[in-house]
């Protein structure tokens, strides 16, 4: 069994795409979204994502392009965003030249919350990944909601509980 999971673990290391990730938290009134690349493929020369989102929750406020685009990567490599349609927010990044390091920050969106809502919706909704002559690239894309419901946390000494009472049992 160990030998197994010994090879599983090698064949899952070697099976490494680039990977878009999205962290997504939620501070006082607004919702913060932040994007970075890992194991960035030379090849990729554009990355674009859309995320949805219900306008009754969530307005756009800011989106700024993070301090390794900016100051590393000068005009070699940007970012936009936007919400072209109500409840559609879109992120779209170039890449001119390979960057220095294989995984960074990309960028950060600020979205404020209009409504009395402990979960914001806002997901992912599509990806897509380009070389320099406009072929797609696969790679992995992770949405992490850091956005917990507070019944979560009752569950969490309620769980602790149990284990307490049935370790004392044994």
């Amino acid at each position: 069994m160990k030998f197994l999971a010994m090879l599983f673990s090698f064949a899952f290391v070697f099976n490494v795409n680039a990977g878009l990730i999205t962290n997504v938290s939620k501070e006082s009134d607004q919702l913060i979204v932040d994007f970075s690349l890992t194991d960035f493929d030379p090849s990729i020369g554009q990355i674009t994502a859309e995320y949805s989102f219900d306008a009754s929750e969530l307005v756009f406020a800011s989106y700024s392009d993070s301090d390794y685009l900016v100051n590393e990567l000068t005009s070699l490599a940007w970012g936009s965003a936007g919400v072209p349609l109500s409840g559609l927010f879109t992120v779209d990044f170039l890449f001119f030249i390979e960057p220095f390091d294989t995984t960074f920050d990309l960028g950060r969106a600020v979205f404020d919350i209009v409504s009395n809502v402990s979960v914001p919706t806002f997901e992912q909704s599509f990806v897509e990944a380009l070389d320099i002559a406009y072929a797609p690239v696969v790679i992995d894309s992770t949405v992490v909601n850091k956005v917990s419901e507070p019944a979560t946390y009752a569950l969490l000494p309620l769980i602790a509980g149990l284990l307490f009472i049935r370790r004392r049992q044994i």
